[in-house]
């Protein structure tokens, strides 16, 4: 699965999973609410707190991750011919997690919710570049989009170069899954049905995945496979979004995917560059935005988005399914199992999912809703671990004896 990406693109509790093809199944974590001006000073303090003289890229990181914000994109929060389609940004403290369901439920606009930074990196430190230095170690190998397996310390040393690099996608649990302890999940999405299935699903280790980028590089136009909601938490640097509304989508000149019964697009600029493709193009209802660090983004099913790194950027993201959006994804699933050819692994691990997610008679919203979700939590209480992932938390980094 992936979020910002599609679904497209060592310590390893299985093999790394190629995010473009289908999830392979296998068997098997009171304070009072600050204020806004609070909360954003604790956020903004986080990095501080480190010394950054330990650190061999320090000045070129904090150079990187911060950038130059006269260089930001022009932004476009509501579309031009229809203000209805807009980005809208809220206080945690002002959206209790029934409210943001019942949202989701009628609302296909993007949300940033703000307030959650120091809630979502439960240490001292916020989840960024220098933090994941200490907790990957400068010789840990990562997985670079276009470039196969380098070091990390390599990968900072081509990040301070101004080298085009993208760490995209990577499962937390199947790759690094001692960052649990720096990785909380939102409580407004600790619901997700892939972890309520009778039957351990292997997708429910897929994400919260990592994405840590150079400035510059960027996610080209893509819809996320099998109808999938997702959020993002930016914990470090700032990123641009393009997103077009859901039923806009042909306007955008696709092509269908029939193997995957996904549409696929040309990029933006590609688009723009066609004079009969730009012109279906202005049609479409489109907003621009940029999030910066210690922002929480949601991303409604169905949306195409197109998103680039304005700095050095680190950033965790999770697709989820509920009730807003189950519908579709058992139907995009079906279509998809039915391109595959019976008895193929594809075939077989598609199946696990549609029957492990049909079988259950999923509750509507109101009744899976608790009297709790509708009244305001403390912010050490707006984000938590999935069951699954708790132990894994505790996993070490596996160290290979050189031949």
């Amino acid at each position: 699965m992936t979020c910002e990406d599609e679904v497209d693109e060592d310590l390893v509790l299985s093999p790394m999973v190629d995010t473009d093809s289908d999830e392979e199944e296998s068997p098997g974590p009171q304070v009072t609410v600050q204020s806004r001006d609070a909360e954003k000073s604790v956020y903004a303090d986080l990095d501080a707190k480190c010394d950054k003289a330990t650190h061999p890229f320090s000045s070129q990181l904090e150079r990187l991750t911060h950038g130059d914000p006269l260089t930001d994109p022009e932004q476009v929060l509501s579309a031009v011919d229809s203000p209805d389609y807009c980005i809208e940004r809220c206080h945690f403290a002002d959206l209790t997690v029934a409210a943001l369901r019942r949202r989701i439920m009628t609302s296909r606009c993007p949300l940033i919710i703000t307030g959650m930074g120091s809630h979502m990196a439960p240490g001292s430190q916020a989840l960024g570049l220098e933090l994941l230095s200490e907790l990957l170690g400068l010789d840990c190998v990562v997985p670079v989009r276009g470039q196969g397996d380098i070091k990390w310390i390599e990968f900072l040393e081509r990040l301070c170069h101004c080298e085009q690099l993208y760490l995209a996608d990577i499962s937390v649990a199947r790759h690094y899954p001692w960052l649990f302890q720096h990785v909380r999940i939102p409580r407004y999405f600790l619901h997700c049905f892939s972890h309520r299935t009778r039957h351990q699903l292997s997708m429910a280790y897929d994400t919260p995945a990592l994405f840590v980028g150079t400035p510059g590089t960027r996610s080209s136009l893509h819809i996320d496979q099998m109808c999938s909601n997702f959020w993002m938490f930016l914990s470090e640097g700032r990123k641009h979004w393009i997103t077009f509304h859901p039923d806009d989508t042909k306007l955008l000149s696709p092509t269908l995917d029939q193997e995957d019964q996904i549409y696929r697009f040309r990029s933006l600029s590609e688009l723009e560059a066609d004079p009969e493709a730009s012109s279906s193009l202005r049609k479409a209802r489109k907003i621009e935005f940029t999030i910066s660090a210690g922002d929480l983004l949601f991303i409604p099913h169905g949306t195409p988005h197109e998103v680039t790194n304005l700095t050095a950027t680190c950033a965790i993201s999770a697709n989820f399914f509920d009730q807003s959006n189950i519908k579709e994804s058992l139907e995009q699933t079906a279509r998809r199992l039915a391109e595959r050819e019976p008895g193929s692994e594809r075939h077989s691990n598609l199946a696990l999912i549609l029957n492990a997610l049909e079988e259950i008679d999923w509750p509507d919203l109101e009744e899976d809703l608790s009297p709790e979700d509708d009244l305001p939590r403390s912010g050490d209480e707006m984000a938590g671990c999935f069951p699954c992932h708790e132990p894994l938390k505790w996993r070490k980094a596996v160290t290979f004896r050189t031949p």
